[in-house]
Formats: structure tokens, sequence, C-alpha cells
């Protein structure tokens, strides 16, 4: 962490780069702890296999029945066990480096026929624990470190939760959305129809049947979970807590990334807008601002929609009423105004500017936009000293101090997790009220 004084203000750079490789090295152990546990428990079907074709056993009977219950056992406890090791618990680390000493054990006793595919066999299953091993190390090192910038804790970073929009149960929402559930097994039946009523090859049939019902899946299970977003008087009403509320320009609604490592989704790409929302779901309901004109709503925040008359004053109102205002920096005026009214009502400590892994050129331009509308000259001359290349966050500690966060050059789903974990630890525990005039103007 480094510290630059500047007038009145000073900066806190805090660089998240360690903890991001410590939590891909976890995630990836849970990954591949998971794994291991599967492949043991098909040995013995391999074994199976073998018989059948070179009446021989692959490796010993015994031994492929032990690798079989030794899984059974693993397999289910790898999952919580995993997940703790994934939260960097050092009891877990412990547990788990009893399992790998008891299948090196059984790595021994695999090679005990010298069947040319056995080595192949525990030559796979050591590539698979290596991370397993990588892990361990790494949930020690996270104990050992210490407090970063501005007394931000880093085990508690690791250990963040996520939490995926809650749906509506509204009748109208609900039935609308199960027409797009069903599609996939409509497409699939229709296919198996028509390729039987001109007699086509059953098995290239189901291949194209298969192929197009996860085509259509992916497509109508996303829209059926948009169409049963909450709108952000419904997600007031199911959680009481305080709000978090999503500021951004419209065009970043279709910001897309590659989702996280273990996030469930393997295919397709989830929006900037849902890395943020599914950590701050997890503090509270997050609320924006809708589209005008827009009726469908992408996954993320749960939107109210206003007329151009409305919105400054309802945009107002969610800014007091919020815990956090997570800005998404853009260059539109409609944000910049948003910018010197939180300002001007003195509850900057509790925004978090966010600025999305785009271009250099793009962010150096969207930054300049925003320091356009800074007219605090301490707080312009600090924020000048900033670099936007690889920028990620910026929290306002208190009314002299700003936190920038980055992570070198990872801006990826992972890094963005951390440093929201980061900057949420620095708001204040309570909805900040403004102290000073509405009419005061600080930036």
């Amino acid at each position: 962490m480094e510290a630059h004084n500047s007038s009145e203000f000073s900066i806190r750079e805090v660089d998240l780069t360690r903890l991001v490789i410590l939590d891909g090295r976890l995630r990836r152990a849970m990954l591949h702890f998971r794994v291991v546990a599967a492949a043991l428990i098909t040995i013995p079907f391999l074994n199976m296999v073998y018989v059948a074709y070179y009446d021989w056993f692959l490796v010993p009977e015994g031994v492929g029945a032990a690798a079989f219950f030794f899984g059974l056992i693993l397999f289910p406890s790898s999952w919580p066990l995993g997940k703790k090791l994934r939260f960097a618990h050092r009891w877990a680390a412990i547990l788990v480096t009893v399992f790998v000493v008891l299948f090196l054990f059984l790595i021994v006793a695999l090679l005990g026929e010298g069947q040319p595919l056995a080595y192949l066999l525990v030559a796979g299953l050591l590539v698979l624990a290596f991370p397993v091993v990588i892990g361990i190390v790494a949930t020690f090192q996270v104990s050992r470190l210490k407090p970063i910038g501005s007394g931000v804790d880093a085990v508690q970073c690791l250990r963040y939760q996520t939490q995926a929009p809650p749906l509506s149960w509204s009748l109208s929402k609900l039935s609308w959305s199960v027409l797009y559930y069903g599609l996939p097994v409509f497409v699939f039946v229709l296919i198996a129809v028509l390729a039987s009523a001109i007699n086509f090859y059953p098995i290239p049939a189901i291949l194209i049947a298969i192929v197009a019902t996860v085509g259509i899946g992916i497509w109508s299970w996303d829209r059926a979970k948009q169409l049963r977003q909450m709108t952000a008087e419904e997600a007031r009403r199911h959680d009481k807590r305080p709000p978090a509320l999503l500021l951004r320009s419209f065009k970043d609604d279709i910001l897309k990334l590659k989702p996280p490592m273990l996030s469930g989704k393997i295919i397709k790409e989830t929006s900037f807008e849902e890395i943020i929302a599914d950590q701050l779901w997890a503090r509270g309901p997050v609320i924006a601002i809708g589209r005008p004109g827009e009726h469908i709503p992408p996954v993320g925040a749960a939107r109210s929609y206003y007329t151009d008359a409305e919105w400054q004053t309802q945009a107002e109102k969610m800014a007091l009423e919020s815990k956090v205002i997570a800005m998404i920096v853009g260059i539109t005026k409609g944000l910049g105004w948003e910018v010197r009214r939180v300002a001007s009502l003195n509850i900057l400590r509790k925004l978090l500017l966010i600025f999305p892994p785009i271009p250099a050129d793009e962010s150096t331009e969207r930054w300049t936009a925003f320091l356009s509308h800074v007219d605090d000259l301490h707080l312009l001359k600090a924020l000048e000293k900033i670099s936007a290349g690889k920028l990620m966050m910026i929290s306002f500690l208190d009314d002299e101090q700003l936190v920038v966060f980055s992570a070198g050059e990872r801006r990826d789903p992972l890094a963005y997790h951390l440093a929201l974990a980061a900057s949420t630890q620095l708001l204040p525990e309570k909805v900040l009220r403004p102290t000073h005039s509405a009419e005061q103007t600080s930036v």
C-alpha cells in the first residue's frame, strides 16, 4: 500500500494481485478435490472393461474395490469440505491433507501390478490431485496474510459470498416464463417427431435434437430468468435490508465478461452488472433505474422505471435510502449529474466508483469525463494522480482519504469480486444520511 498526500486529500493504493492468485488456486483446489473423488469411484468400472477386453485386471481387484469405497466416502464429503478449503479454513486444509496422504498410499498400491495402462491411470490421478496440494499450501499462505491497505481483512475478502437475484413469483411473470422453460422440451419432441416421420437415421436425429435443445435452452432459460426479475418495489418488499443502488450508463447494460470459475455459467457469458449485483445482493436488495422503453430487464439489479421529469428526484431518493451506491463510471450527462448530486448531499462515503475491464483508451476517456464533473480543486488534484489504465475501483474512506483498488493486469470477474469484497469492508455499517444542506456543493 502506498499513500500520496495532495493538499487535504490522500490516496491509498491497494493491490489485490496476490489475493486474486490465491483465490484462483483455492477455487481450482476445490474443483480438483471433487474430481479426484469422482475419478476414484470409476476405477472398478475401468477394471471391468479391461477384463472384458483383455481378460486380466488393469489394477489388482482388491485395490480397485478399495479405491471405489475410498472415493465413495470422499465424494460426498468433498463438497462441504472443498467449500471450506475454498474459503481458506486451516482445519479443512488439514483434513484434506489426511485424504491426500491416504490417496498417495492408494497410488502406490495401484502401481503394484505394473500394467502399462495402470501407470497412465496413476499419472492422470496425480495430475488431477496436484492443484489440491497447491490449494493446501495457499490456505496456509492466506492464514498468514496481514491486513492490507486501510485495514482490509484479506481472509474475509476471500470468503466473500454471492447471491443470485431473487426471482418474482407473480402470476403474470411466472406464466410467461413457463413458456420459455418448456421451449427446449418442445424443440426436442418436435425434432424427434419430424425425424420419425421422414424415417431419418435415429442416432444423427438424436444428436441434432440434443444440440438444438441445448442451444435453445441456453437462450430460453436466460430469457425466462429475465422475465422473472423483480422490480425495485418488489425487491424492497421481499428484502427489508437497506438497499444497494446501482448507477450506470444505460449502454453499459450490454457489457459482457467470461463467467468466473465454478460460477455454473460455463457456456454463456455473464454481464458486468451481474458480477457486481451478485455480490451486492448478499448484503441487501440491489436496485437501479431502468432504461426507458425497456420491456425485458437484464439480470442483475431490480429496476424501477421513471419519466424524464421524474428520474432525478427518484434517483436522489434512492441514493439517500441506500447503504451503498455502486457507480459504473461512464461518460453520459446523467451519470455526471448523479456524481455531483451524491457529493452535494455529502454521502460520498458510501459511493463505490467501479471501472469496467475495457480497452485502455476507452477507460481513459471515461476517467477524463468523470474528472470534468469534479469541481473541488483539492479532490481533483488528488484524482488526477490516478492512472485509469489499471483502475478497478475507488472507495471514499472518509472526507480526506480515497482508497484505490487494482489487481495489475488481472481485471477478470474474480478480481472484481475481491475488489468489491474489500471495498465494502470500508463502508459505513449503517445507512449514511446527509449531514449538510443539499445545496452545499463539494464536487
